[in-house]
């Protein structure tokens, strides 16, 4: 049996108040510095668990909770809410620091309201189509294996920027009989696109989504569109399902709601296929 080693404490040459309380609930932390002594490591986990629910930030043996370059990109964000300019580097540093809940590998930017008028104060801006293209830093992105922008469901100066950034466009379609007549407008600007912007450009596949197998109507759409565009239309298709529309309104993406719901098993499909189509090698880590 080992025996407890003793530990001298130097103390600091700051005056204070020495304190002894048997619960850290007890404690009101919220103003000051504040030094926490624990008898054992599990009251000193129980004290880092409590410290980070409050969103404190605090140090513990010498490691700090919250990193400089998390701390950092907070002040960045809140800068760019308040409408001010910040570097590329410092918009990647956000994206990084931002992380879908329980996944270590995906991260995510969320737009600001600000973008809502994009398109009238870009009107008279030279070269406005390429402003989200001549912003874009490819050397910092080259770690990303997938970079997605997600478009507003209208062809806006926004969307034509997205084309003009990217070398593939990937369009959900819903199983509805006017998302056919948007598909024709649609083909058109991406040729315009193709020819005079961003020759790169190509179609990654179109994805049918909202399928409900007892609607003729569905049906109708799923053969019309295999029948115009063949082989560009993705193999998986996405049925309308119950957890889909639930999960937004819970914060949590398809996978953290519910993983063995059919449309999680679905969009996990359709990111398979993606994978592979890109050259990519897909490990399924997820047993349903």
């Amino acid at each position: 049996m080992r025996s407890r080693v003793h530990k001298t404490w130097n103390p600091r040459e700051q005056k204070g108040t020495v304190r002894w309380e048997p619960n850290i609930d007890l404690v009101n932390m919220e103003s000051g510095e504040w030094l926490v002594l624990a008898r054992t490591n599990y009251l000193l986990e129980q004290v880092d668990e409590y410290c980070r629910n409050e969103g404190w930030f605090f140090e513990v043996k010498g490691r700090p909770s919250i990193s400089e370059k998390k701390v950092q990109s907070v002040i960045n964000w809140e800068r760019l809410r308040a409408g001010e300019k910040i570097t590329l580097a410092e918009c990647v540093n956000i994206i990084k620091q931002i992380k879908i809940a329980d996944n270590k590998k995906i991260y995510i930017c969320p737009a600001t309201a600000e973008l809502a008028g994009a398109d009238i104060e870009l009107h008279d801006v030279e070269h406005r189509e390429n402003i989200l293209k001549n912003n874009i830093d490819f050397e910092v992105i080259k770690d990303f294996d997938f970079v997605i922008i997600d478009c507003p469901p209208s062809l806006s100066l926004l969307s034509i920027n997205a084309l003009s950034a990217s070398n593939a466009i990937l369009v959900p379609i819903q199983c509805e009989f006017y998302a056919m007549e948007g598909l024709v407008q649609l083909n058109k600007t991406i040729g315009l696109v193709k020819e005079r912007i961003n020759e790169n450009l190509d179609i990654e596949g179109f994805v049918l989504t909202m399928f409900d197998s007892r609607n003729n109507i569905c049906k109708t759409v799923v053969n019309e569109v295999k029948k115009f565009f063949g082989d560009q239309v993705m193999k998986t298709i996405i049925p309308k399902n119950v957890k889909l529309a639930e999960s937004p309104s819970f914060g949590k993406c398809i996978f953290n709601y519910d993983k063995f719901c059919l449309g999680s098993k679905s969009y996990m499909e359709l990111s398979k296929e993606l994978i592979v189509n890109n050259g990519g090698t897909y490990i399924e880590k997820i047993t349903w």
